[in-house]
């Protein structure tokens, strides 16, 4: 998939190993969680997002990160899931852009773009956050606090 071939291509480390028992119903839950919000109204940011952005896959690729940030945000510390799940072959990222082509009919390209924008999205985050723990600075979110209007302003 597209979000594989983006990451071999900025060296960013496969996770070795599947996911653990755990790890694996983290995932369900969390795939489970997504499906249920897509169906109940986020379909309609993802719709506006392909009807007027330029680039529908960078404001898909901005909500599903979003709706990541705002999972992990409602989740008690001590149920917090395993930040591996995203990202694993076969894992929450790949499992909704299928859910999103296969129920929604959503482009394979246009879920492809989204995938490489969280892909890339996360590595800087995650660079940034490397490099302020360097610098003794808390990590901070780069994460767009409101999708839908990235999709009305046609994408960042």
């Amino acid at each position: 998939m597209a979000l594989e071939d983006n990451m071999k291509q900025n060296a960013v480390p496969q996770q070795d190993g599947s996911l653990s028992e755990e790890e694996e119903t983290d995932l369900k839950i969390a795939v489970l969680i997504a499906e249920r919000l897509i169906d109940g109204g986020g379909i309609k940011v993802i719709d506006n997002a392909i009807e007027t952005s330029s680039d529908p896959g960078q404001v898909i690729g901005q909500f599903l990160m979003q709706m990541v940030s705002q999972m992990n945000e409602q989740l008690p510390k001590e149920a917090q899931l395993s930040k591996r799940i995203y990202f694993a072959h076969g894992g929450w990222v790949e499992q909704i852009s299928d859910y999103l082509q296969e129920k929604y009919n959503i482009d394979k390209k246009i879920m492809d773009r989204a995938e490489i924008y969280i892909a890339t999205a996360a590595q800087k985050m995650s660079q940034g956050q490397q490099q302020q723990a360097v610098q003794g600075q808390p990590p901070q979110s780069t994460v767009p606090n409101d999708p839908q209007a990235a999709a009305q302003q046609g994408g960042m």
